[in-house]
This record gives structure tokens, C-alpha cells and sequence, in this order.
């Protein structure tokens, strides 16, 4: 079968750059067509008549198996088809075996195929709820350093004003043989405010007890 031929191809590459990990990846993409050509359609997101098809990459960009599908599937829509002849083709050939691919794929028909031939994978989920979670521990970290690390006549500062003026401080860097100075401009934050501010920043840290 001419799809298997790639495989084939990669298989004879492998006998001169030999590996012990095999990392597939999977992903969509899309392919624009011209004219009225069968099982295409118009696609919104890509602002084109096209196919979508489905591809499975190596860790060195070799392209493993594809697949040629309509616009109007889902992403991860044969992907059987696409990845277990790449899975059996493998088969104990390598230690360690993994799997990407992005959130259309986090599939549990899917997992469990890997998990059945020793695959550890990793799906991207929903990069926005990923970004949230990120806001909310800058936030945290933002709060715990005004109510632990900011002298008192700083704890009522918002936490855009210690964003502006304690994070984002300018500062010029000058190495020296055994140590470094920065020159910090005390426009925002002067010079005994940002000592106290370390100070306190290092009274946070676990203290080693002394040995008896």
C-alpha cells in the first residue's frame, strides 16, 4: 500500500541512525484546494476551500503516516487508521515510546490503546484554561509578597502598583571578578525600602539548623 511506503522509508533510514526512542506526534492541518474537487468544503477557520488532513511526525520531523480527509471532520476524526500502523510497526523495537499530540486528541479510546503498548503521552488541554491557572498563581505570588515582603507603608499598594514599581524595576547589572552590583534608579522604590524588601524576602527562607 503506497501509505505504508513512508514507514518503509523511515524503517531503512533507522538502520543507518538507529534510536532507542520514538516519539509520534500527532496533527491536522490543512491543505487549500482549487476548483470543485470531491470532499472538500469551505472552511471558516482557515478562510479557505480545503482538506484537512491528519499527519503522525517522528521526533526528526520525519513524516511517519498521513491521511487524506474532508474539511468538515474532526481533527482527530480516522485517527486510527493513521497512528496503530505506526504503534505495530514500532512494536518492542525502542525503550521508550511517547506520544503528542494537542487537545483534539485527548480521546480515552486513545489512551488506552498507548497505555495497552507501553506509550506514555502527553495531550495539550485547552491552552486558555492553562493561561488561567498561570494568571491565578502570579496572583497569588503577587498577594503573598505584599502581605509578607512589603514594608507597612507599602501594604496598601494595589497589586499593579507592585507590578509597575517592585517587579518591573530597570536596573543595571556591573560584574566584577567576585561579585555583581546593580544600579536600580530609586524613582519608584527607594533604596532602604528595596533593602527591607529583601531583608524580609529572606527571613522567608527555611533556616538550616545549626549542628549540635
Amino acid at each position: 500500500m503506497l501509505a505504508d511506503s513512508s514507514g518503509k522509508w523511515i524503517d531503512a533510514v533507522h538502520t543507518r541512525r538507529p534510536t532507542n526512542v520514538i516519539v509520534p506526534g500527532m496533527d491536522s492541518s490543512v491543505s487549500p484546494t482549487c476548483g470543485d474537487q470531491e470532499g472538500t468544503a469551505y472552511s471558516g477557520h482557515f478562510g479557505c476551500t480545503c482538506y484537512h488532513p491528519l499527519f503522525v511526525f517522528n521526533q526528526f520531523g520525519d513524516l511517519e503516516r498521513g491521511a487524506l480527509r474532508s474539511r468538515n471532520v474532526h481533527s482527530a476524526d480516522n485517527w486510527r487508521w493513521v497512528l496503530e500502523p505506526v504503534v505495530a510497526r514500532y512494536g518492542d523495537r525502542t525503550k521508550r515510546r511517547l506520544f503528542r499530540g494537542d487537545a483534539a486528541f485527548a480521546l480515552p479510546d486513545l489512551y488506552d490503546d498507548l497505555e495497552a503498548e507501553g506509550y506514555t503521552y502527553t495531550i495539550r488541554r485547552k491552552a486558555n484554561a492553562a493561561r488561567l491557572q498561570l494568571h491565578a498563581l502570579a496572583y497569588n505570588l503577587g498577594t503573598f509578597l505584599r502581605t509578607l515582603a512589603l514594608p507597612k507603608e507599602m501594604e496598601n499598594w494595589s497589586l499593579t502598583t507592585i507590578r509597575e514599581k517592585v517587579v518591573k524595576i530597570g536596573a543595571k547589572v556591573l560584574a566584577h571578578a567576585r561579585y555583581a552590583v546593580f544600579q536600580i534608579a530609586e524613582v519608584a522604590v527607594l533604596r532602604d525600602q528595596l533593602r527591607r524588601i529583601l531583608d524580609l524576602m529572606d527571613n522567608l527562607r527555611p533556616r538550616v539548623p545549626a549542628p549540635c
